[in-house]
């Protein structure tokens, strides 16, 4: 994911980074571990894993107020809008409070071969394609704010 991110311009870190920092949004996991199932491979957090973390989320998005968080899958996404969700379109962003969420599939969906719909790593660039022309157009039109005051 890092090399794709760096490849579309919305990387801000040096490649081979582990936690991606993406310009204009803010990108993180639910849970700062990373749970690993019997078999020693990674596994979703459990909600007391989760809720272990929240205080940590809850400082970052108080110190670093961003604008823009991209969800990564289903857990983040509901995570974040605070409700259950029957379906979940992608791509499209969501105002929750003084936030915008943007939901993106997880990229453990995608290795694992993007479900029935088949998203592969060529449709998922597409995501976070969407994703930049998003980050974009907020930034073209704050711009013409400041610029008419």
């Amino acid at each position: 994911m890092q090399k794709m991110l760096g490849e579309i311009g919305l990387s801000d870190s040096k490649p081979g980074a582990v936690i991606p920092r993406l310009k204009g949004a803010y990108i993180t996991n639910l849970a700062r571990c990373n749970p690993r199932g019997r078999s020693g491979k990674n596994r979703s957090p459990t909600e007391e894993e989760i809720e272990n973390c929240s205080g940590f989320l809850r400082s970052e998005l108080s110190i670093l107020q961003p604008k823009v968080i991209a969800t990564l899958g289903r857990r983040a996404t509901e995570a974040f809008l605070g409700q259950r969700l029957k379906n979940i379109d992608y791509a499209l962003p969501k105002r929750k409070g003084k936030y915008v969420v943007f939901p993106l599939h997880h990229p453990a969906f995608v290795i694992r071969g993007g479900g029935k719909g088949k998203l592969n790593e060529q449709t998922y660039k597409l995501e976070f394609l969407k994703l930049k022309r998003f980050l974009e157009s907020m930034e073209s039109r704050l711009e013409g704010s400041d610029q008419r005051e």
